[in-house]
Formats: structure tokens, C-alpha cells, sequence
């Protein structure tokens, strides 16, 4: 049955990281990897580094993780934040995975998985299943995919948690320090279910212990004399359990020193200035009484403001009395304008109706006139006679008029009748020669086509048939026109087509043509017949009808407005009758408006002039006001006064000062700026030598009453108080030289305390066998420096009464600081600088001890077994954890010396992971027992084109020495 609770570190996979699309390294057997140089072989196993530390960023990525460089330089040892993240999280599919297992007390075995990848910032998400790697493969790799696998087809990418969360619920993302050590380091043996995801089962959480597992961890990965360095330092600090590294800052010390020495000058100088100090305090007494004069004249300032306030209020007053007046005053003027406009209005009207009047009355005498030749006729008897006479008129002009106008239709007549009866003899022809006709002797398309170019010509009749000639000579001329649906086509242009109706027959032609004939020659007889019976007439006779019918139509004008003319004059009556009272109603209103108008004129004016008078008041008191502040440029004090100030009367009791009074509180106020000017220069001083800072600009000119004020309160404190100030430097110095001291006496145990610890650890040591040696021991080497300040305090101690070392030793702490054995960061010292260098001294039988290097076999061991001290040590008390150690370029390495060295580790249950490039003697691989070739497998679909090589065994393969020596023979 199981005693001991273990941890085992079975293997770890890469996904889309480093130069893999996907590769799987066990870790819990021995292990040679084979590839081609610079394929990344040791790469993958260097990164459980990341699964064994409480990191949740790359920030300091050189101090927390410390990845070697190929060829460390002094530059850059290790590698940078950004190297590390575009070599191991490329892309949002990048995963490391480590597949733990835990052996648990009593029997049973469990397995979970730690998956980290890249987050912004260069944060690392750490995610938590307890799970083993089968379960959760087919999220990150589809080895069903050919040989070599490939990306599955959805890739979990930014959304893993979700997905692992769907394989066990108690999925944990971690994003917290503290839970996050707690989650890898503590152990509960007892009950294992609390602590699920435990990578290294710390004895305690303490900061000592997890930097003591990061210094194991560099030595383990890193095999180089740094890591060896700061494993020695770490070891040395946590000799006793609970105890707190050593760091010294040194920096604070020399500043604490240099503080209470500036502190010791500060007050040397004031017991030196204590009388000049009493000076200044009695002409600040003399100043301080002054200030009254200040607090009158800005008491008159208050007062003369308020005074002004009030005449100003009072004016406003006044403008709102004189605005409503001067309202009124301009409405009443409004009002009686426009009433003297109603009124001209009104008069214009009247004038209008009177003249209408007149003019309907003139109407009706002009028709009582032309009424007069016809008594005993009624109105309307008389229009109709006036029609009938203008009637007669007419006609006798138009008989004188038209005798031209029927000569020019006879000659129109003539030409009439011509015309037509040539056109009805040439009817008759083609009415005898019908079936002649061209329409009747051409075909149906053609006759169409004619029509639509001429419709005459269809019309025609030659009075014969057409012979061959002409009717081919007609054919060939209408194929020029193409007949289409709409239109007419020759060449380049269009002709409508129109529609073709059969016309009348000749014969209806026949009569047409006749009945008009007949009526032109019926008009042309009865034009012959007036001009027989016309007489002639000269223009005289003409003129003299003309006027009488003008005076008849006239008079008929005049008589038709009889009815309208007579109502009319009736309504303007009617209409100026009230036109007269609006007249009278008007003239009653424009005399009372003027009567308001001279009331609103006279309180209008008697309200202004009382503003004028108190504005000219208000104006009198601000230009008092103005130059009593412009004065007072020259005493900021009284301006700033006036902030508290309140009136001391009421504004209507308060008097305007005389010329007199304020040329002597001018006088009053100079005396004061002197004197506050003295104090002032003699603050400036103090402030000169030091005395006191300037916290209120003394020194850049601020003469204000708060800065001369607050600058004196402060160098009269340091003055009252010099003498608690010097028991109190007394007891600041006593307590740096006691606090020092401790350091100086810690410092110089510490060198004994590492002696006692390398001590300690050469007896562990002793009882290892490492290969031929016969002995191993750790070598360390001090700081010089360190060893120097230490020395030089002895030496200068017990020198001074009060117990204080010189300022020749300061000097030399300075020099310290600035020494390599000091962080020169922060000013700290510590273990890791006080070991300059550690390393191992070896002594085969029988001869001496020797410091040369040892073989690479013989280097790990060593390294093995020092860090097997520290491994348990770390461990809780019923504890194990396996660890694979890496071997790079095995292939340099005696085959010989891989058998015990494989032994030896698998014994502390730990594992030998062996790198080396192709074509090594089968010896060296059978020693290891299992290989796996890192370079044969590459995949056709990787998460990057950038990345696809692969590489995974579905089983272990062992080798027989024989057959794989023969192998490689052959190759």
C-alpha cells in the first residue's frame, strides 16, 4: 500500500506553439529525442517551467521564467517577454498542456491537465481540468486525419473554457495569484479532492518557499553556474524555516543618514539666527499693528460700494418708473396721430361723396334735357326712339361706306367663277373617261404607296391607257418607297403613311362643283344690282352721320344711367349724412387724445429729469469709487480685505468721505506697505539661507498679507520648537544608528550563516556517488564588497561617543551602493548578490581537490543531488515529485556514462529527456531505452502554414541495441 502522496509529471503537448503544429513529449520515462539541429527539441520540455511557477503574466519574463539564450551575453542572458510569446502563444489556437498524475495515499491513481495560453497584455489564462489529456485531445488535435492528424474541424480557439467546461463542469480558470499558488502548491494528503490540480506539494505557502521552488527550477532546467548561484543564495535564506530572505536596502539607510544630517545643519543654523529672527519678530508686531489702517480704508471701500449699490438700485428703480411713463407718453402720441388719420380719412370721404353727389345730379339734368324733345314719352320710349335713329345713321353710313368694299368682291367673284367652272369642266371629262383613271389602272399597293406621297395624284386620269413604258416607269419609281406599318420609307427618310379612303364619286364632285357656281355668280348679280342704285356722296356727308350717331350713342349712354345715376345719388345722401356724424364723433375723440397727451407728456418728463438726477448721482459715486480701487492698486492687502467686509450702516446713512479724509488714509497705507515691505525682505532672507522653504512664493514676489503672514508662522514655529526639535534629531539618530547596526551586525552573521549553510550542504553531499569521484563540495565565493563593508565597519565602530559611524564610512556605504554586490534597481542588497559565485569542487581518490569541469553526466548529477536537498526540503513532509531533467546534445556524452546516470535518477524518481541530432551510435539510444524521432511527421492541415510539423506516438517503441546500431550503420 502507497504511503506517500506523489506527483508525476506524465507529459506535456504543444499546440501550435514553438515551430509545431502539434507535438507530444512524454515525461515520466527516460527519453531521447532526435531531430535535426535547431528543430526545437528541448523547447517543449523547457516549458513545464511555465506549469511549475505562479505566473499570470510574461511581465519580467528574464527574472520570473529566465529561458536561456543560445549564447548568453552580458546584454541578454535570457530571453525578452515578447521573444517568449511570439515563440510559445503565436496564435489564439497556441496551448501548452501538462498532463499530471497523482499517486495518492493508500492506493488510486488520478490524472488532471493545466492548459496555458497568451491573453492580451501579455497575460497567461491558466485553466484547470481534472481530466486526463484523452479526454479533452480531440479539442486541440484529430489524429484521425492521415498519418500526421490535423486541426480539428472546430477549433475551440478563444472559447477553450466553455469547451473543457462540456468535459467536466468542474473546469477551473484561474485568474487570481493567490488562489492560483494555493491551487499548485497546497497539499491535504488526507483529503486529496481538495487540492485536484497540486503540481508541487509545497510545506508552506510562504514567499521564502515559492522563490526557493523558482530557484529549484531555473537549476533544474537551466544547468548553468547562475541558476546554481541563485539556488546557493536561496538556500541560504531559508536555512531557518520562517525567516525572511535577507534584503538590505541600502539606498534608504544613506538616505536616512543624509536626512538626519541635513536636519542637524538646519538646526545649527537656526541657534545662529536666533537674533536676527528677534528683530523680524518685533517689526512684525509694529506691521501686524498697521493692519487697522488697512481694515479702515477697506471699510471705506465697502461702504462707498454700497453706497453706489444703492443709487444704482435706485436709478434702476427709477427706469422702470420712467419706462411705462415714456410708454404711455409715446401711445397717447400714437393714438392722437391716429385719430388725426381716422379724421383726414374721414374728410378725404366726405369730399369723395359730395363730388359724387354733384356729378349723379349733373347725370340726371343731362337726361331731363334729352327727354325734352319727346314729351309725353316715357324713359324707356325714348331709348327706343334714340336706338331707332341710331339705327338710321348706321345704315345711311354703311350704304355712303361700302360701294369699294363690293367693288374688291366683285373682282374676288370673277376669279371665283373662273376657277370653278374650269374645274367642273375638267370633272365632266373624267367623269366620261372614268374607268381611265390611274387608281383603276394601277395595282392596290401602289395606289396606297401614291396616296400617301400625293393623295391629287391618285386623282388623276390621262383620258387613255398607259403604255408598258409609263407603267414601268411608275413601278420602279414606288420601289424607291419601302411600305411598312407605320411609315413610308425612302432612303434616310420617313413619310406617313396615310390611310387610303375611296373619295366621293365623280359624279357628287359634279354637283358640288355646280351649286357653288351657281352661288358665287348669284352674289356677283346682286353686288351689280346695289352699285346701280348707289349715289355718290362726299366725305363731308359722311363726317356728318358720323357725329350724329357718336351724339346718339352718347345721349343713349347718358339715358341707360338714368335709374342707376338717380338710386345713386339716394345711397350718397344716405352716405354722407353719416359721414358728417363720424366726422363730429372724430373731431370730439382727436380733442380729448390731445388733452391725454399733454398729461402723459408732463409725467413723463418730470419722472426723466428725476433719473437724469440720480444718474448723475450713480456716476458721481462710481468715479469716487473707481479711483478709490485704482488706489488700491498699490495695497493688494486692502482689496483682499474687502472679501470679509460687510457696510456699517445702512447705504442711505453713509457719507461720502472728504478730499481730506482720503489723502489721510493714503498716508496711513503707505506707512503700512513699508513697514510689511521690511518684514517682507527680511522673510526673503530666511528663505535665502535655507531657513525655511518658500511654500508661498516670498521668493517670487507674492507680498501678499497670507504669504508674508503664513511664511513668518512657519519660521516662528521652527523657532519655538528648535529645542524639541533638537531632542527629537537626537532621538532619530540614536534609533538610525541602532537600526543600522542590527543590519551591520546581521550582514556580518550572514557571512557565518553561509558558511554554516554551504557547511551543511557539502554533509549532504558527501554521501553521494557520483561516477569515479570520490568527493563533491559547494564552493562559494563573497562580493568583495560585501566583504569590504563589513570589515570597515568593525573597523570604525566603538569610534564615536554617540555611537554614530563617520561620514568617511557613509562614503564608503555610497561607494557600496554602487558596487555589483547592490541591486542597482532598487538599491537593496541580497543573498543572491552577496554570492558572487557558486560552484562545485570535486576529488577523485587520492588526489586533490580540483575546480576544473567535470563531464556533462557528472555535471548532472551533481546538480541532481544538490538540488535533491532542496527538493525534499520544499516537499510537505509526506510528499514526492518526479522531475524530468533535460540533457541537451546527448550525443557528446560517453554512452557509458547514461546507464548509471538513468539509474541513479530513476531511483529519486526522477527522469533523464536526452536531445540529440540523427546519426549517434545505437549505444547512446539503447541507453535511454525509448526514442522518439521529432522531425519524420508533418501535417497538410495546421492551424498556421508556418507551422506544420508534428509529432506524437500512439505507443511507446523500444529499441534492441543490435537492430538499431545496424540501423544506422546502414544509413
Amino acid at each position: 500500500m502507497n504511503n506517500r502522496f506523489s506527483v508525476n509529471l506524465k507529459r506535456i503537448i504543444a499546440v501550435d506553439s514553438a515551430s509545431f503544429a502539434y507535438v507530444e513529449v512524454p515525461l515520466d520515462s527516460n527519453l531521447v529525442l532526435l531531430a535535426k539541429g535547431n528543430w526545437g527539441k528541448t523547447s517543449i520540455v523547457n516549458a513545464v517551467r511555465f506549469f511549475l511557477l505562479p505566473e499570470l503574466n510574461l511581465n519580467d519574463c528574464d527574472k520570473k521564467f529566465a529561458f536561456k539564450t543560445p549564447e548568453s551575453t552580458t546584454e541578454q542572458e535570457y530571453y525578452t517577454k515578447d521573444e517568449v510569446k511570439n515563440y510559445y502563444f503565436q496564435s489564439v489556437h497556441s496551448k501548452l498542456i501538462l498532463e499530471v498524475e497523482h499517486k495518492l495515499i493508500g492506493g488510486g491513481i488520478r490524472r488532471h491537465c493545466q492548459i496555458i495560453s497568451a491573453g492580451n497584455n501579455y497575460k497567461l489564462n491558466r485553466l484547470f481540468i481534472a481530466s486526463p489529456f484523452e479526454d479533452i485531445a480531440h479539442l486541440f488535435w484529430d489524429k484521425s486525419k492521415g498519418t500526421s492528424g490535423g486541426r480539428p474541424d472546430s477549433p475551440p480557439g478563444e472559447n477553450l473554457f466553455s469547451a473543457l467546461k462540456e468535459v467536466n463542469k468542474t473546469t477551473a480558470l484561474i485568474r487570481n495569484t493567490d488562489e492560483l499558488k494555493k491551487q499548485l502548491y497546497n497539499i491535504d494528503v488526507l483529503h486529496p479532492d481538495e487540492c485536484p490540480f497540486v503540481i508541487y506539494p509545497l510545506h508552506d505557502l510562504s514567499k521564502n518557499s515559492i522563490e526557493s521552488l523558482r530557484a529549484l527550477v531555473k537549476l533544474l532546467f537551466n544547468q548553468d553556474g547562475k541558476s546554481l548561484q541563485l539556488m546557493t543564495a536561496t538556500a541560504i535564506d531559508s536555512q531557518e524555516q520562517g525567516s525572511q530572505p535577507l534584503e538590505v536596502d541600502v539606498k534608504q539607510l544613506i538616505n536616512d543618514h543624509d536626512r538626519l544630517e541635513n536636519e542637524r545643519v538646519e538646526l545649527d543654523q537656526l541657534k545662529a539666527n536666533i537674533p536676527a529672527f528677534e528683530a523680524l519678530t518685533k517689526e512684525f508686531e509694529i506691521q501686524k499693528a498697521q493692519q487697522t489702517h488697512e481694515l479702515d480704508y477697506a471699510q471705506l471701500m465697502i461702504n462707498i460700494d454700497a453706497l453706489r449699490q444703492y443709487h444704482e438700485q435706485k436709478h434702476g428703480l427709477l427706469c422702470l418708473k420712467v419706462e411705462p411713463l415714456k410708454s404711455a407718453y409715446e401711445e397717447a402720441d400714437k393714438v392722437l396721430k391716429e385719430g388725426e388719420e381716422t379724421l383726414k380719412i374721414n374728410r378725404h370721404d366726405i369730399g369723395n361723396c359730395e363730388r359724387e353727389l354733384k356729378r349723379r345730379e349733373s347725370i340726371l339734368e343731362k337726361c331731363e334735357l334729352i327727354c325734352q324733345p319727346y314729351p309725353g314719352l316715357s324713359t324707356s320710349e325714348v331709348l327706343d326712339a334714340l336706338e331707332e335713329h341710331l339705327q338710321e345713321r348706321k345704315e345711311k353710313l354703311t350704304q355712303y361706306q361700302d360701294a369699294s368694299a363690293r367693288q374688291i368682291r366683285l373682282e374676288e367673284l370673277k376669279e371665283l367663277i373662273q376657277r370653278e367652272t374650269g374645274n367642273l369642266k375638267k370633272l365632266k371629262e373624267r367623269e366620261d373617261n372614268e374607268a381611265l383613271a390611274i387608281k383603276a389602272q394601277l395595282a392596290e399597293n401602289e395606289v396606297r404607296k401614291l396616296y400617301s406621297i400625293n393623295p391629287l395624284l391618285v386623282n388623276a386620269n390621262p383620258g387613255r391607257l398607259l403604255n408598258e413604258d409609263e407603267i414601268q416607269t411608275i413601278s420602279k419609281f414606288l420601289q424607291l418607297f419601302t411600305l411598312n406599318a407605320a411609315h413610308l420609307q425612302f432612303f434616310d427618310e420617313n413619310i406617313d403613311l396615310i390611310a387610303y379612303a375611296a373619295e366621293r364619286s365623280i359624279s357628287e364632285q359634279v354637283s358640288d362643283c355646280d351649286a357653288q357656281l351657281i352661288s358665287y355668280i348669284s352674289e356677283e348679280k346682286e353686288l351689280l344690282r346695289l352699285n346701280d342704285n348707289s349715289t355718290l356722296h362726299n366725305a363731308s356727308e359722311v363726317s356728318k352721320v358720323e357725329k350724329e350717331i357718336i351724339l346718339t350713342k352718347s345721349d343713349l349712354d347718358t339715358l341707360k344711367s338714368f335709374e342707376l345715376s338717380f338710386q345713386r345719388k339716394k345711397e350718397v345722401q344716405e352716405e354722407l349724412e353719416i359721414l358728417n356724424k363720424i366726422k363730429a364723433s372724430n373731431e370730439v375723440e382727436e380733442e380729448r387724445n390731445l388733452k391725454n397727451l399733454e398729461s402723459s407728456q408732463q409725467a413723463y418728463e418730470k419722472a426723466e429729469s428725476e433719473r437724469k438726477t440720480a444718474a448723475e448721482l450713480c456716476l458721481q459715486i462710481s468715479r469716487l469709487n473707481d479711483r478709490i480701487k485704482s488706489d488700491c492698486v498699490r495695497f493688494p492687502r486692502v482689496q483682499h480685505l474687502t472679501v470679509s467686509l460687510k457696510p456699517t450702516d445702512s447705504p442711505e446713512n453713509i457719507q461720502l468721505p472728504l478730499q481730506e479724509e482720503l489723502q489721510a488714509y493714503g498716508q496711513k497705507l503707505e506707512r503700512s506697505k513699508d513697514a510689511r515691505e521690511s518684514v517682507y525682505t527680511q522673510l526673503v532672507q530666511f528663505c535665502i539661507k535655507g531657513i525655511i522653504k518658500d511654500e508661498h512664493g516670498i521668493m517670487e514676489s507674492n507680498r501678499s498679507q497670507a504669504a508674508i503672514s503664513k511664511s513668518f508662522d512657519t519660521l516662528s514655529i521652527k523657532f519655538q520648537t528648535l529645542d524639541q526639535s533638537q531632542s527629537q534629531l537626537e532621538k532619530d539618530t540614536a534609533l538610525h544608528n541602532s537600526y543600522l547596526r542590527n543590519r551591520l551586525e546581521r550582514l556580518d552573521k550572514t557571512k557565518v550563516k553561509i558558511e554554516q549553510t554551504v557547511q551543511r550542504i557539502n554533509e549532504e553531499l558527501a554521501n553521494a556517488t557520483i561516477n569515479d569521484l570520490e568527493s563533491v563540495k559547494l564552493k562559494v565565493v563573497l562580493n568583495g564588497a560585501f566583504d569590504d563593508l563589513v570589515l570597515s565597519w568593525r573597523e570604525f565602530d566603538d569610534l564615536n561617543a554617540a555611537a554614530t559611524l563617520p561620514a568617511s564610512w557613509y562614503a564608503r556605504l555610497q561607494e557600496f551602493l554602487h558596487s555589483d554586490a547592490v541591486n542597482s534597481l532598487d538599491g537593496k542588497l541580497r543573498m543572491e548578490n552577496i554570492i558572487k559565485q557558486a560552484s562545485y569542487m570535486t576529488k577523485k581518490p587520492g588526489e586533490m581537490w580540483d575546480e576544473k569541469a567535470q563531464s556533462t553526466s557528472t555535471q548532472i548529477l551533481i546538480n541532481m543531488h544538490f538540488a535533491e536537498i532542496f527538493i525534499q526540503r520544499l516537499c510537505d513532509d509526506i510528499s514526492a515529485i518526479s522531475f524530468p531533467l533535460i540533457l541537451d546534445e546527448v550525443g557528446t556524452v560517453s554512452s557509458e556514462q547514461i546507464p548509471p546516470l538513468t539509474r541513479i535518477l530513476n531511483e529519486k524518481g526522477h527522469t533523464l529527456i536526452g536531445a540529440t541530432t540523427h546519426g549517434k551510435s545505437a549505444d547512446l539510444i539503447d541507453a535511454f531505452g525509448q526514442y522518439l524521432f521529432m522531425d519524420e511527421m508533418s501535417t497538410a492541415e495546421p492551424y498556421d502554414p508556418k507551422r506544420v510539423k508534428t509529432c506524437f506516438s500512439p505507443e511507446q517503441e523500444f529499441i534492441r541495441k543490435l537492430s538499431t546500431q545496424l540501423a544506422f550503420e546502414g544509413a
